[in-house]
């Protein structure tokens, strides 16, 4: 019996396939009987050959000839990539970067253009690579939803740097109001920290200086130096801030 499914429809295609696997897999042995042909490399001799093939281990011959890459664009795939590019992947980003104090357009800006998606190719190629069922079709999915995000990140990405452009400039740690950093003498800070105030002490050493010399301040908690703005403004401290790289 000869099937032949077309059209635009790759979901229902593939609906139609699995009835018919099921219908002549009526013990389980269908898969050792089974011939898959690449339509874009197969020649006309090879799927004849094929099919006056006798079975083996299996009541049923099924032979199928198809292209990977057929149908693999249509009205599914173009919702897929809108969801993805346009509600899932920012909002996932945005999410993330809601602990962090910047101005709400560099966020959008940020989330908006996220990972320009290399690492779904390389997992996407995985699944082909393997022989998975399907994989073919998950990779030019892929592939549209990643030249779709290159597409649109290429056409908006000078109107959105000059709107983001616009925005106040991020205040990671506020600057005191006189040039002038208030000293503390380290009789005074042991005073504080024995009397248990909430004082946050910051070794902002350089990693070879501290490696050097590990020893530090009890309490004490190390930063890099060109680091430890942005991390003390991700927990800013009820108390005073103490820094110290001797």
């Amino acid at each position: 019996m000869l099937y032949v499914l077309y059209g635009p429809d790759s979901f229902s295609r593939t609906e139609k396939l699995t009835q018919i696997k099921i219908e002549l897999d009526s013990d389980g042995s269908l898969s050792s009987g089974t011939a898959v042909f690449d339509a874009r490399q197969a020649t006309p001799q090879e799927v004849v050959a094929a099919c006056e093939t006798l079975p083996f281990l299996s009541p049923h011959r099924l032979v199928i000839v198809e292209d990977p890459a057929l149908g693999a664009f249509n009205l599914r795939t173009a919702a897929f990539a809108a969801i993805v590019l346009f509600i899932c992947r920012p909002v996932i980003l945005l999410l993330v970067l809601s602990r962090f104090r910047l101005p709400w357009q560099d966020k959008v800006f940020a989330a908006w253009h996220g990972p320009r998606g290399l690492g779904s190719i390389l997992l996407a190629l995985i699944v082909v690579i393997s022989g998975a069922s399907g994989g073919d079709q998950i990779f030019a999915v892929t592939g549209i939803v990643v030249l779709a995000s290159v597409i649109l990140h290429g056409i908006l990405g000078t109107p959105l740097v000059a709107w983001s452009s616009r925005a106040p400039a991020a205040v990671l740690v506020p600057e005191p109001e006189n040039e002038e950093v208030a000293r503390i003498t380290a009789l005074h800070l042991a005073g504080m920290i024995a009397k248990g105030e909430p004082v946050l002490v910051a070794d902002v050493r350089q990693p070879g200086a501290l490696d050097r010399d590990p020893r530090r301040i009890p309490t004490a908690v190390h930063y890099p130096p060109d680091e430890a703005a942005a991390r003390i403004a991700e927990n800013p401290p009820k108390g005073p801030i103490v820094l110290y790289c001797a």
